[in-house]
């Protein structure tokens, strides 16, 4: 498979990604919305902020995908801005698990009634998503940034 035709699913796979948080993210407000149980209606604006809040990180790092995606497509897989944007992925990633697992402490924690502990245990599930992403997305970082620093030096031989 041609490194264009890779780039082409990836960034078919960034849209259905991005498009199914959003959904995921749209279902659960209306979840909110359109109950109409009375305890609901008392948490419904805190967990709304929260939950879209979470979505805030993702933006960046779908950009940041989308960018490297692009410069695969074009032969440039191993570049200085890849790493820098791998690493960036790698931050958004981290700061939105530390952001899911912060919000839903509070929430459980805060005021009583707010949340549920099988709520925060399933959190759980999400924060260690984002951190085994955080953490390969950096790795792959070093990786990009060493193979290109190695790329340099044999462009420079001759």
């Amino acid at each position: 498979m041609s490194q264009k035709k890779i780039a082409r699913w990836l960034k078919v796979m960034l849209v259905v990604m991005g498009l199914l948080a959003f959904g995921i993210l749209s279902a659960l407000s209306l979840i909110f919305l359109v109950s109409e149980v009375e305890e609901i209606h008392a948490i419904q604006v805190p967990w709304l902020a929260f939950i879209w809040t979470t979505a805030v990180p993702l933006i960046p790092a779908l950009l940041y995908s989308w960018f490297t995606v692009s410069d695969v497509g074009k032969g440039k897989a191993f570049c200085f801005d890849n790493a820098r944007r791998l690493h960036g992925i790698s931050l958004c990633a981290a700061a939105d698990a530390a952001w899911v697992f912060i919000g839903n402490a509070i929430m459980l924690f805060g005021r009583p009634g707010m949340s549920h502990p099988i709520v925060f245990i399933l959190s759980m599930v999400v924060v260690c998503i984002g951190i085994s992403i955080a953490i390969c997305a950096e790795g792959l970082s070093q990786l990009i940034k060493n193979a290109a620093a190695l790329q340099e030096q044999s462009d420079l031989t001759i």
